[in-house]
């Protein structure tokens, strides 16, 4: 289904009955990432699933050299809800997609009931910081995702995992490539510019913050400084994961996630 928001063509869909729960994906990715936890979560809650502008089936742009901020982002999320009329829902988010939940808790700490993110930060720094205006030129340039692809894959999942379940590393692959170029630049531009450490302590909802032990994009030593500011929040890590969790280890997180929506709803 479509909606309109600040003039904006928006791709979702919803399934279950109960309190809502909105879930947002991460940059380069789409309703994909969440073919595991939606059939269970939807069990339980009314489950929202959206892609952002300029991903998925979403409306993108045509026009190279643009930026879409987090805060862009989380805007938008304000204007989905007045749209569906939700006053105030949970949210359940992955890296970028967590990116901008925070940001959105941060601003409108009265519209989040409780919060799930995963493979987070509230800052990005390293070698992740450094390679986004590179991936943002490069897609631009050749129009597709084809040479980041492989690079992607090393930061998404674990050897251990790749080795394991090449049909899934393929569907990813598949994922990326088929995002709209220019909206995949544009977001890491904003990714950039990204940084809420000083705003995280405006956050009032219960947040759970899940880990992948071994992601490279996204370290530990990154949850943990988002934990150390949001003052309602606590941290688990999960074993045997990277920077895709609810897809790496699903039954893990479909539980830690579910059980904290049920115990904060």
């Amino acid at each position: 289904m479509d909606l309109i928001a600040r003039r904006t063509r928006f791709w979702f869909t919803e399934s279950g009955e109960g309190e809502p729960v909105i879930c947002i994906h991460g940059n380069g990715a789409s309703r994909v990432s969440w073919r595991h936890f939606v059939p269970e979560a939807s069990k339980n809650f009314r489950v929202i699933v959206y892609e952002l502008r300029g991903t998925g089936e979403s409306e993108t742009i045509g026009n190279p050299r643009q930026t879409f901020t987090i805060k862009d982002h989380a805007e938008d999320l304000a204007a989905i809800m007045d749209v569906l009329g939700l006053k105030k829902a949970a949210i359940v988010a992955q890296a970028f997609g967590a990116f901008i939940s925070m940001q959105f808790a941060a601003l409108y700490p009265e519209r989040v009931s409780a919060m799930v993110v995963h493979c987070t930060s509230a800052r990005v720094e390293g070698k992740t910081r450094q390679g986004l205006p590179k991936w943002a030129e490069i897609v631009e340039k050749e129009g597709n995702f084809d040479s980041l692809l492989d690079e992607a894959m090393v930061r998404w999942f674990t050897d251990s995992f790749k080795n394991a379940h090449p049909e899934v590393v393929d569907l990813y692959r598949k994922m990326y490539a088929a995002n709209p170029a220019m909206g995949y630049a544009a977001n890491c531009r904003g990714i950039v510019e990204y940084d809420i450490v000083d705003q995280l302590h405006k956050i009032k909802c219960p947040t759970l913050v899940i880990a992948g032990e071994s992601d490279a994009s996204t370290p530990v030593k990154d949850s943990e400084l988002v934990v150390s500011k949001i003052p309602n929040s606590e941290l688990v890590l999960v074993k045997d994961a990277s920077h895709a969790v609810s897809e790496e280890q699903p039954e893990e997180f479909n539980q830690l996630t579910i059980n904290y929506l049920k115990k904060n709803l």
